[in-house]
């Protein structure tokens, strides 16, 4: 499967960002009806075909799905709060979805605490060190 994300124009200007992106992205809280937000999903779902793809192209498609996730999270977060103000706790049921609303506690080590209450020699002894590749992107422009 092909790469949803079109080639750079031979004008110069910037390819167009994917259709799923932009409808996700609108200024609306709610972004078109049922069926195109259920394609857009359907779309989302299925996995490019990278084997041709740049190290550039990979780079801007990284950078609109980051962007993408910071306005769904936004998104998330606005919608929890108001089924939470308006239902509570409890189950909603919605035509697609449904969701239930509960508490519970969590325990947790404090970082804070172990720092203050273990001596550095302590803490050597039980951290571990772990090895991770980072890669962050920034919008140009």
């Amino acid at each position: 499967m092909a790469n949803p994300k079109p080639k750079k124009p031979s004008n110069g200007q910037p390819a167009q960002r994917p259709a799923y992106f932009k409808s996700l992205t609108d200024d609306a809280v709610y972004p078109g009806d049922a069926a195109q937000i259920s394609l857009d999903i359907a779309e989302l779902k299925r996995m490019p075909n990278l084997d041709n793809a740049t190290p550039e192209s990979l780079v801007d498609d990284l950078g609109d799905v980051n962007e993408l996730r910071k306005i769904l999270e936004k998104r998330e977060k606005l919608l929890k709060e108001a089924i939470k103000g308006r239902k509570g706790k409890g189950a909603v049921e919605g035509v697609r979805y449904g969701a239930l609303i509960s508490s519970e506690t969590q325990e947790r080590i404090s970082s804070p605490l172990v720092r203050e209450l273990l001596t550095p020699e302590q803490l050597g002894q039980v951290l571990t060190e772990i090895s991770m590749t980072k890669i962050t992107t920034t919008r140009k422009g």
